[in-house]
């Protein structure tokens, strides 16, 4: 390739390790450059831009930067013999200079990758471990808890294996872990409930604490003991639950404090057998005025006392107004038939009557409880009557309408995941129990040693683990890489 002082398409050379080569070897060159100049008539500095063009399509060519230079310098004939030498190791000087920055930037991209790599797995490794953790911890807790189940209901075998089985269903499909299904069994279980109570009415109370926003312990609770203040059974449990559930959605109240107007209330409204769904009535009324929890089972346990068994006082306003617990046949009435009876005398009386008659039927416990269910309108009476004796499937349909969000899927999400780590964990449980125990008699045994042979009956115990290890190890890490 002769030249011709141009060049089709030129590219512009990048790096200090380059450019230093460039000036050296046009420094080394310039007397020979000088000569060029005067035979071409170009300037010094052209003919160094030309060669730099001349490089560059030979690199185009698939020359390397050395031999790209060389090429230029003998097709423009700036060398002469005696600085041939000279130039060609400069040209291999720039190639090389070339050749580190982009080894330099290589190894530095490596290196960067490496480190991004390492932290990678770093934190894959830690993650790792914390799932491994969180899945021991999960299935330790629910062990736990249906220990405790079997210690207070006694039941084993077939029977804890079933409780076993329907407390990780509800776990898996509810809103609440298998651990918080087998906290909510243990307050059955204080309820005296068996394995068949408990496999039956668990799922109202689910639903019911899913419906109410309350905990499961918490709802297990009011449920369990408000059924015996009741005089109810476990098969109850699901009706109930919907009774509590369509109270607290249509009066001004909650489950919660239900649960505490129950714990007064209950015992003896059960003793006089009315029914779970007319004192609920009556405990909405209330709470609608603002009479609530405790106040309000204080309210309704003091004015169902005081009716039951009247002073000369009370029987003298009874007989007024008109109201008897008992029927002419000498059956006790139901609570709704005597809120009728009550509501229905005390619509005829003044407002200064009504006070009077109320203080004296209730006396300060009672009167404002007492006001509250016969001055609500006849319409509100009505409703909550109604919607409460029409209450088949509330906890249900309110549990399913409180979880169809996003919160409520991913904490059903999380319940389900639970769910898996359980299975997990039933799979390596074994394995690690197994080597729990070979640990539990090394360290008996290292101390049995010491305490009879001190150092040397130590090292002879250590022998002795040594070899039960190495006879039990394989077997344990065996099972425990089937899951």
């Amino acid at each position: 390739m002769a030249y011709d002082g141009t060049v089709k398409i030129g590219t512009e050379l990048d790096g200090s390790g380059i450019k230093k080569g460039l000036q050296e070897t046009e420094k080394s060159a310039k007397k020979t450059f000088e000569e060029l100049a005067k035979e071409s008539g170009k300037s010094v500095n052209e003919l160094k831009a030309d060669a730099k063009k001349i490089a560059e399509e030979y690199q185009k060519q698939g020359y390397n930067i050395p031999n790209s230079y060389k090429k230029a310098y003998s097709d423009m004939g700036v060398y002469s013999e005696k600085s041939k030498k000279k130039l060609e190791d400069d040209a291999e000087d720039i190639g090389d200079s070339h050749e580190k920055n982009s080894r330099r930037v290589s190894e530095t991209w490596s290196n960067a990758f490496s480190v991004l790599l390492g932290n990678m797995l770093t934190e894959v490794v830690s993650q790792a471990k914390n799932a491994a953790g969180a899945v021991l911890d999960i299935g330790m807790n629910f062990e736990s808890g249906m220990s405790k189940v079997q210690a207070i209901s006694g039941a084993s075998g077939e029977d804890l294996a079933a409780l076993t089985d329907k407390a990780k269903e509800m776990g898996a499909k509810t809103k609440f872990s298998a651990t918080e299904s087998a906290e909510a069994m243990q307050y059955m279980a204080m309820a005296g409930w068996k394995t068949g109570d408990m496999l039956n009415g668990i799922e109202g109370i689910m639903n019911l604490a899913a419906a109410s926003g309350e905990d499961l312990a918490t709802t297990s609770d009011i449920v369990t003991d408000a059924l015996t203040a009741f005089g109810l059974s476990a098969q109850d449990s699901t009706h109930f639950a919907d009774v509590l559930a369509q109270a607290s959605s249509n009066a001004n109240t909650n489950v919660g404090m239900m649960g505490e107007t129950f714990k007064y209330v209950a015992p003896v409204a059960g003793a006089m057998g009315y029914s779970a769904e007319d004192v609920a009535t009556a405990v909405g009324l209330m709470a609608n005025s603002g009479i609530k929890a405790s106040q309000a089972g204080t309210s309704l346990r003091t004015i169902l006392t005081r009716m039951a068994k009247p002073t000369k006082e009370v029987q003298t306003a009874m007989d007024q107004l008109g109201v008897s617990v008992i029927d002419s046949d000498g059956n006790m009435k139901s609570l709704h038939e005597i809120m009728d009876d009550l509501r229905s005398g005390f619509s005829g009386l003044s407002e200064a009557e009504k006070v009077n008659m109320a203080a004296t039927l209730g006396e300060t416990d009672g009167m404002s409880g007492l006001l509250a269910i016969v001055n609500a309108s006849d319409g509100d009476y009505q409703k909550l009557t109604d919607s409460i004796n029409n209450c088949s499937g509330a906890a249900a349909n309110m549990a399913e309408t409180m979880q169809n969000n996003l919160g409520g899927q991913l904490t059903i999400l999380g319940s389900t995941a639970e769910s898996l780590a359980l299975e997990i964990y039933e799979s390596v449980k074994g394995p690690l129990t197994d080597m729990t125990k070979l640990g539990i008699d090394a360290v008996s045994n290292l101390t049995e040693g010491f305490k009879t042979g001190g150092v040397m009956g130590m090292i002879d115990a250590a022998g002795q683990m040594a070899s039960a290890f190495a006879e039990n190890l394989p077997s344990i890490i065996e099972q425990g890489f089937r899951w």
